[in-house]
């Protein structure tokens, strides 16, 4: 095909590489410029091969919901290596295991302590769930006025639902404490727990599916970009190599695929107010400790929900090998735990051994996974480092009060990722990165290509709304 414009995206996470390969569908000719390694692409969607047992950096739950994310997997050629997982969560009470299964109402009310509290929390889900859009969080304005902990003081919820579902929802969520983060947090996951189509993963785990992709594009690693100038016929990208060699290229549209904070520092061309606030954003510092299992877990779901008042550090646990059981060698089973943001921030300079025992000793005393200390045959400690962004009470009326409008504006500089308009996750992500390829295409004045239009026929975020509910 031959090239009709020349296109430089700088980052090789799930929205980078979805707007670089979508504008390579169309023809154009495209550079991915990323700082880090080869094993390293995809960012917070990246995996590892750890004896054996595959273990995700970041994103480990990808929804059927996503239909962006799964008509890139199809045109990529890689739909045939997906594998379904039933994607069931449990809440950890006392050292019992409340089951939530997808979809299922009763579940949910069993989760709370009295009735009166389900009944004003669900009250207010169906008033906050069509507000809930992984494209653009800005719809979220109207509710975006208090802290969880804040919303659970002024509906006078008990501490028992406060303790044992908003908070370990949201911690899910960002792995922030519930005094930090936006009443949105434990919405958006009990949307995803009543209205889910289920998950998905592969054998390599989440991040083959960017490995698999930037294998099928020009990437240059090692990339340090330090500049994105645009000007009014093209684009300036200055970068460095691992080298300390200095490259400089012009093109006609760049991509801008970093979380928010380091876009600024290589884009100088916004507005001081969206500037200030995109620097301002908070993330996450991510620790998860990966226990390699001789067996599998007694727990069948693929996540535990902790509960701070149980242990005030942990986060949750996801079970990748009841996700599927090719993830780890066959008969073994994986452990991943995840510690609060809170936590990791105070002890990121911690030995691993060290952060291994806390994570044992907190595992020991909420009880499940149960018998974990005799099923251990190695560990593996990850640093993530901005993991996921954490919306603030008022974040999301920054988006709403012009920020989402100047990110949008027509320009030769676009920008993808989940975290500029939304929340971290790969729905967010592969959206983004498709609408950024989708307005460069327009700019450059090319025709969609036909995979355009296939992943725009299924709206995400309202395809389940008329789901049957399991009562």
């Amino acid at each position: 095909m031959v090239a009709e414009g020349r296109v430089i995206v700088v980052g090789a996470g799930i929205a980078g590489l979805t707007a670089a390969f979508r504008l390579q569908q169309l023809g154009c000719s495209v550079l991915v410029l990323e700082r880090s390694a080869p094993q390293d692409v995809g960012g917070r969607m990246a995996s590892v091969a750890v004896n054996g047992y595959h273990i995700d950096r970041g994103a480990t739950l990808l929804s059927y919901k996503n239909k962006y994310l799964l008509s890139l997997i199809e045109d990529a050629g890689l739909a045939r290596d997906i594998i379904p997982s039933p994607g069931e969560s449990a809440l950890v009470r006392n050292g019992r295991v409340v089951q939530l299964r997808t979809g299922s109402l009763r579940d949910v009310r069993g989760s709370f302590p009295t009735i009166r509290d389900f009944a004003r929390v669900m009250a207010d889900f169906r008033r906050i769930r069509p507000l809930i859009n992984s494209r653009d969080m800005s719809t979220m304005a109207v509710w975006d006025n208090e802290s969880v902990s804040g919303y659970a003081a002024r509906r006078r919820l008990s501490s028992g639902t406060l303790d044992y579902f908003l908070d370990p929802l949201g911690v899910t969520h960002n792995l922030a404490d519930p005094e930090q983060t936006s009443v949105a947090s434990p919405f958006i996951a009990l949307n995803r727990i009543l209205h889910g189509h289920g998950f998905f993963t592969f054998q390599q785990g989440a991040g083959f599916v960017a490995d698999a992709i930037s294998r099928q594009l020009k990437v240059e690693y090692h990339a340090e970009v330090t500049e994105v100038e645009e000007h009014k016929h093209d684009v300036t990208v200055t970068w460095a190599t691992a080298g300390g060699e200095e490259h400089l290229a012009q093109c006609e549209v760049c991509v801008i695929a970093t979380p928010p904070p380091a876009m600024t520092r290589l884009y100088g061309q916004l507005s001081p107010e969206v500037g200030d606030y995109l620097r301002q954003l908070e993330y996450a510092h991510a620790i998860h400790v990966n226990f390699c299992l001789d067996e599998p877990t007694r727990e069948k779901q693929l996540v535990l929900h902790y509960s701070r008042a149980e242990d005030p550090d942990l986060g949750v646990t996801f079970l990748p090998h009841n996700a599927a059981a090719q993830r780890v060698p066959a008969g073994k089973g994986l452990a991943t735990t995840y510690l609060r943001s809170r936590w990791c921030r105070s002890h990121w300079d911690l030995a691993d051994e060290a952060i291994v025992d806390r994570a044992l000793r907190g595992l020991s005393r909420v009880g499940a996974p149960g018998g974990l200390e005799r099923r251990i045959n190695g560990t593996y400690v990850c640093r993530v480092a901005p993991a996921t962004i954490i919306r603030r009470p008022g974040d999301y009326r920054a988006l709403a009060g012009g920020v989402s409008k100047e990110l949008e504006r027509p320009t030769r500089v676009l920008f993808a990722g989940s975290d500029y308009l939304a929340d971290s996750s790969t729905n967010s992500a592969s959206y983004s990165g498709q609408k950024a390829a989708e307005r460069a295409a327009r700019y450059l004045g090319l025709r969609s290509a036909p995979a355009f239009a296939r992943a725009h026929r299924v709206d995400p975020d309202t395809l389940d709304h008329g789901a049957k509910i399991r009562r």
